[in-house]
């Protein structure tokens, strides 16, 4: 299995997390602070961190397209995070 395969197995509720995750590690006075407040109000607004019926994922299971736009952009925002070693470098 390759790793775009892999990747697309993934639920928007684990890259959530994982976004959340490498957020949280930013230090108070990170450029980023701002925008880290403002994707934690969108993802549990949206229903990111949800399970079962209430989740993304569950509400985009009727339109893959939508749900593999969400996946990447996701995915995207987490690749380009920094990995909490330093504060990001504006």
């Amino acid at each position: 299995m390759d790793l775009e395969q892999r990747d697309e197995q993934r639920s928007l509720s684990t890259i959530g997390h994982q976004i959340h995750i490498r957020l949280a590690a930013l230090e108070p006075y990170d450029p980023l602070t701002a925008q880290a407040q403002r994707y934690e109000l969108w993802a549990e607004n949206l229903g990111l961190y949800q399970s079962g019926h209430s989740s993304l994922d569950y509400r985009f299971r009727d339109a893959p397209s939508i749900f593999m736009l969400t996946h990447r952009l996701l995915n995207h925002l987490l690749e380009t995070l920094p990995l909490g070693e330093a504060p990001l470098q504006l």
